[in-house]
């Protein structure tokens, strides 16, 4: 008897790009990564990436021992060579749309533009459709991105000096230094060199009908997926018009809509399995960390607040839904896998921003994050709710206590960080000051940690262990909230997600659930702060928010211009 789901899942899979234990090496002074067309309406350009441009459902897996696959369908044990998945000696990477250290973009298979997958629309079904959605969920495990210098061995730099670099260009003083005769010799010599990588995603102008402005250390964009053990080492600058990251631009829940050629949604689904649909797009992070280069890392966002950009972090500009260090300590790599090195830490259960030195932007500035919110508001800011998510909010407006589970699986939960300077005498500093013609204008929401948080959840309840830390902060600049910790703590976004009632009709959601007797959904929109710590440079802690106002509503007055040690608003 054939057994159609496993059938399906086999199939699927055969439709997904997978790479295992495979590096990529450029030269000693550094290899550069360009995709310099912009997108259109129909077509998806200019994704840029250290090691991949666009992983649209593939996987990437270093120390892999999965069983290979013959055409016959027989499988067998891999004793081949096994290795981190890495992208060594980039200096540079350019995406007009989406730029990253490692990835440009990372997003579910789109399969309504997968031709060869509309076959498959007989065999999908209610009992599952969640297993065919994840195998074409994008996911990285073992991967790592580097500088200039980093990896070489006698062999290749004497090589290099011969052929290349003895001969003018860039890296030309490198080259003055000569060939070695040991590895000792090597790294004596290289010493007293410093370099980094540079990320830039080049869009400057905001267009409502295109996404793209995300740059990040390691991924420009994740639109879900999962990553595990991924490292980004040597960032140097970041610099983005959206959201700029040290390790991820933005980070956002996403799904296909259609899996071939059937409608999920179309399917009849029950409230429990829309909420297991929700909670595999949601993205998510663990053991996996940035390291600025040596003199520190700055990020940057340069668009323009009124076009709801300049989200900045040291490490995620803007995260819509982002699971960040939720579990994951069982799966670190082993010592003899991945060690640390004098130059190079190994992935810990932490997801860190270390090496930072400035952290600049228009609208969110945060030393971690620029704004933390649920996947369910993304609208708000974005104009991305819709979708998959969106339908499932339509969907379950009349099931509210589903709804609510919705709400908390898609809002932005970060369990460990620590964001550290590269210079502990110095700092780092959070600055939202900008100059806009004559004029010195600063970004509303500027924290140590974090510009906005809302619908987030920083830390764990009842632990004691310390995990979110901010260490040797120097300053906090922003405009009308700045704080050591955050700028602003709010349930900003509540009344604006849309949904429809019973009858179809698009209503608001929270009046929706007002009508439906139902309010506990709000909880699920509050931001909760855990056993967290904000500790500033010996010399001591500036704080400041620099735009005083006063705003009234029908129900309150609230005053901005506000600043705290902790916490602005």
């Amino acid at each position: 008897v054939l057994n159609i789901d496993t059938v399906l899942a086999s199939v699927l899979q055969s439709f997904v790009p997978s790479i295992r234990n495979s590096s990529t090496n450029c030269v000693p002074c550094g290899g550069a990564v360009r995709a310099n067309a912009a997108s259109d309406t129909t077509v998806q350009r200019g994704m840029a990436g250290g090691y991949v441009g666009h992983n649209m459902g593939g996987t990437i897996h270093g120390f892999d021992t999965s069983l290979w696959f013959a055409e016959d369908g027989t499988s067998k044990a891999y004793n081949g060579p096994m290795s981190l998945c890495k992208a060594e000696r980039i200096r540079s990477v350019y995406g007009h749309e989406y730029a990253g250290g490692y990835t440009g973009l990372m997003e579910p298979a789109d399969t309504a533009k997968v031709g060869g997958l509309k076959v498959l629309g007989g065999l999908i079904s209610v009992n599952n459709i969640l297993g065919a959605l994840g195998v074409i969920y994008p996911v990285q495990t073992n991967t790592a991105v580097y500088g200039p210098l980093a990896g070489l061995d006698v062999e290749t730099w004497n090589s290099w000096v011969q052929y290349v670099g003895k001969y003018g260009g860039y890296g030309y003083e490198l080259a003055k230094a000569g060939t070695v005769t040991s590895q000792e010799e090597l790294e004596t010599k290289l010493a007293d060199y410093i370099y980094g990588y540079n990320v830039v995603a080049g869009r400057g102008q905001f267009d409502s009908q295109l996404y793209g402005g995300d740059a990040g250390g390691y991924v420009g964009c994740m639109n879900s997926g999962t990553l595990t053990n991924c490292m980004a080492y040597d960032a140097k600058q970041i610099s983005a018009m959206h959201s700029a990251g040290g390790f991820a631009g933005q980070m956002k829940t996403g799904g296909a809509v259609e899996l071939g050629t059937v409608n999920i949604l179309g399917l009849k689904l029950n409230a429990g399995q829309l909420l297991n649909i929700a909670q595999l797009f949601v993205p998510a992070v663990r053991n996996s960390s940035v390291q600025g280069y040596k003199s520190g890392l700055t990020v940057q966002a340069t668009g323009l607040p009124e076009k709801h950009c300049g989200y900045s972090g040291g490490y995620v500009g803007s995260a819509y839904g982002a699971q960040i260090q939720l579990d994951g300590e069982e799966k670190l790599p082993t010592t003899d896998q991945w060690s640390s090195t004098d130059k190079y830490a190994a992935p810990v259960a932490s997801c860190n921003a270390t090496n930072l030195r400035r952290v600049t932007g228009r609208i969110a500035v945060g030393g971690y994050v620029g704004l933390a919110s649920a996947g369910s508001v993304a609208g708000v800011n974005t104009n991305a709710s819709n979708g998959l998510l969106q339908g499932i909010l339509d969907h379950l407006i009349s099931a509210p206590d589903y709804l609510v589970k919705v709400l908390q699986a898609t809002a932005t939960t970060i369990h460990a960080a620590t964001v550290s300077a590269a210079d502990n005498t110095w700092g780092f500093v959070v600055d939202g000051a900008y100059k806009d013609g004559d004029a010195v204008k600063y970004a509303a929401y500027a924290g140590g940690f974090a510009g906005s948080l809302e619908a987030s959840a920083v830390g764990e309840k009842d632990s004691d262990a310390k995990r979110i830390q901010v260490q040797n902060l120097r300053s906090v600049d922003g405009g009308k909230y700045a704080g050591g910790f955050f700028g602003l703590a709010d349930v900003a976004g509540v009344a604006q997600v849309s949904g429809k009632d019973p009858n179809g009709s698009k209503a608001k959601l929270l009046s929706g659930l007002i009508k439906l007797g139902n309010t506990s959904v709000l909880d699920a929109f509050r931001t909760y702060i855990y056993d967290s710590k904000v500790t500033g440079v010996q010399s001591g802690l500036t704080v400041q928010a620099h735009s005083g106002s006063q705003e009234a509503t029908q129900s309150e007055t609230r005053y901005t211009g506000c600043a705290g040690g902790f916490g602005g608003g």
